[in-house]
């Protein structure tokens, strides 16, 4: 039985890389420039970790001047994903994946528009020096509810 994608998701869940794109955005929207985050790039993307960074800012800055809404962010110390953030991760595993209509239907559910091809480009660059360190990044409906809501699910 898949979740329903409308519980949420625990930071605690994640995969590595996941995490660290939802730390990164969250950090980058937030306009700070922190120096763990590009360490983690480090350990995430190996000798690809200075263009993957860049691709992230990127990424954030496109969203920043070109996107239709503001993304929904957990807020700060919030230990859920927001749905917004789940989708976002949704886009990041499509790029991972070469799946360009998944990657269009997560852009879509964001914005209400057709893809940026500047932004599919950053978060492809991202997925792709994740993948090629070794970090997975999971489809939407494969993020697991956690604790108390994975249980309803059974009942």
């Amino acid at each position: 039985m898949r979740p329903d994608p409308s519980l949420s998701v625990d930071l605690g869940d994640l995969l590595y890389g996941e995490h660290l794109i939802v730390w990164a955005f969250r950090s980058f929207a937030r306009g700070r420039d922190c120096l763990i985050v590009r360490r983690e790039f480090d350990h995430g993307c190996g000798e690809r970790a200075g263009e993957a960074f860049a691709a992230m800012r990127v990424f954030v800055q496109q969203w920043a001047l070109k996107g239709c809404r503001a993304i929904v962010l957990a807020p700060p110390g919030g230990l859920s994903l927001a749905r917004d953030e789940r989708t976002m991760l949704g886009m990041f595993a499509a790029a991972q994946g070469g799946d360009g209509a998944g990657f269009a239907g997560h852009f879509h559910l964001l914005t209400g528009g057709p893809p940026n091809p500047i932004v599919e480009r950053a978060v492809t660059l991202v997925a792709e020096a994740m993948r090629w360190r070794g970090h997975r990044l999971r489809a939407f409906e494969d993020l697991a509810p956690t604790g108390h809501e994975a249980s309803r699910l059974s009942a």
